[in-house]
């Protein structure tokens, strides 16, 4: 009996060095795949659910943050919305590389462009141009810085402590997060429908939801103190 093992175990060390040898002739994702089906171990499928970013708010949410973000400058500046719309969803750019190289788009997202030092960046950019128009800088400057802030601020209330942003660059690296969630997460079903038709479903209508339930009484409040400081 004892030789019968040993032959057993001799048997699937050979087996186990031929599958790893098959393995070896195919690509590295294809080699895992050769091996495990070769020693008997299947891959888990993959569920359709293909990207699941953190619950963060989505261009609604951080849109009616920008126009509550006006509504409290428009009195210095006068119609400033649009660029606080802007200043309110810029940061979500560095999701292009994602959506670009076809990976999910949350791969790229949260970088350093999630700070207050980018903030700050982006409104003296525009307290550059808007004195270039003849313009003050100030009050430009703290529009956008306030805009662009929303930003960090909204996603800082929603990412999970593993997930956290480096609000505080250039002066830390560190990440922070909110320990509650504000918002919840904005699902793509991608494996079926792609991944901005995998946007629309019914979970993400709860999410927007709350991003409303969220950021329209900010809104609100922000028109309600802009119309009396006008008023003054």
């Amino acid at each position: 009996m004892g030789h019968g093992r040993a032959r057993a175990r001799g048997r699937g060390r050979r087996e186990v060095g031929a599958a790893a040898r098959r393995a070896a002739q195919h690509r590295p994702a294809d080699r895992r795949r050769h091996y495990r089906a070769a020693i008997g171990v299947t891959a888990p499928r993959k569920s359709s659910i293909e990207n699941r970013p953190s619950p963060v708010p989505s261009t609604l949410g951080h849109t009616i943050a920008g126009l509550a973000v006006a509504e409290l400058f428009q009195y210095r500046e006068g119609r400033v919305r649009r660029q606080a719309v802007l200043m309110a969803n810029v940061a979500d750019l560095d999701m292009l590389p994602g959506l670009l190289t076809r990976r999910p788009p949350d791969a790229t997202h949260g970088r350093v462009s999630h700070s207050f030092g980018a903030a700050i960046i982006a409104g003296a950019g525009a307290g550059l141009s808007a004195k270039a128009r003849g313009r003050r800088f100030g009050p430009r400057f703290l529009q956008a810085v306030a805009a662009y802030g929303s930003h960090v601020a909204l996603d800082y209330l929603g990412k999970e402590p593993e997930d956290g942003l480096p609000i505080w660059w250039p002066l830390s690296d560190r990440s922070h997060a909110s320990e509650h969630r504000w918002f919840e997460t904005i699902i793509s079903y991608s494996k079926e429908r792609g991944f901005w038709l995998g946007l629309f479903n019914r979970s993400n209508v709860g999410a927007l939801a709350r991003e409303v339930a969220v950021t329209v009484p900010a809104y609100l409040a922000a028109r309600l103190v802009g119309g009396r400081v006008r008023e003054e």
